[in-house]
C-alpha cells in the first residue's frame, strides 16, 4: 500500500490493514466496517445486487428450464425405425483373428468410426464389444463365439444387408450374423 493510498485511513485502520497484509488475521471489529466501505469505494470489493436484480439470474434460469421442459414435451421426437416403416436389426460379430492389444485398440477405433458414419447418415445405430467369460449352451457346440454386436435401424432388409456387409469386422477375419428384432 503506497503512502497516499493510506492518507484517508486513521492510524488504527492503517495498522489493521498492514496486519492483514502481513497475515495477521482479522482487523478489530470497530475498524472492519470502515475498511470494507473504503475497499468498496476503491473498487476492490463489489457490492451485492439488491432487490429484484439479486433474483434476476435465478428467475432467468427458471424460465429457461421451463421452456426447455415444455419444448421437450411438445416438439416431436425423431421417428423410430418402426415409425418410418423400418425395422431394427442386430448384427452379431463372431470370431475374428487374434490380435495384439494395440491392434484391438485400432479395431475399436475403426468400428467406432464406422458406427459414427452410420449415425451421421441418419441411421439409428449402437453397439458394444462383449468382454469377460463366455457361457454357451449347450456346451461344446462348434459355433464361433460372439465377440460384439451392433443394433441398427434400417428401412428394409436390403439396407440392413448393405450395412452388415460394410462392417469392418469382416475385414479382420470375423463373421457377422444379421437378424431382425421384433
Amino acid at each position: 500500500m503506497s503512502d497516499n493510498e493510506g492518507a484517508d485511513w486513521n492510524d488504527n485502520e492503517a495498522r489493521a490493514l498492514r496486519g492483514l497484509a502481513e497475515g495477521g488475521g482479522s482487523p478489530a471489529p470497530e475498524v472492519k466496517p470502515r475498511i470494507i466501505g473504503r475497499m468498496r469505494v476503491l473498487g476492490l470489493l463489489a457490492s451485492r445486487p439488491r432487490g429484484l436484480w439479486a433474483w434476476a439470474p435465478w428467475a432467468a434460469a427458471a424460465v429457461f428450464a421451463v421452456i426447455g421442459f415444455l419444448a421437450g414435451r411438445v416438439l416431436p421426437s425423431a421417428p423410430s425405425a418402426e415409425e418410418r416403416g423400418g425395422t431394427k436389426y442386430v448384427l452379431l460379430l463372431t470370431g475374428g483373428a487374434s490380435a495384439t492389444p494395440e491392434e484391438n485398440a485400432a479395431r475399436r477405433h475403426e468400428y467406432g468410426a464406422w458406427l459414427g458414419d452410420l449415425q451421421e447418415r441418419g441411421v439409428s445405430a449402437d453397439g458394444a464389444e462383449l468382454v469377460g467369460a463366455r457361457h454357451e449352451f449347450p456346451e461344446g457346440r462348434p459355433n464361433e463365439p460372439v465377440v460384439g454386436y451392433f443394433v441398427v435401424a434400417a428401412r428394409d432388409e436390403s439396407e440392413a444387408v448393405a450395412i452388415a456387409r460394410a462392417n469392418p469386422h469382416l475385414r479382420h477375419g470375423g463373421g457377422v450374423v444379421l437378424a431382425a428384432i421384433r
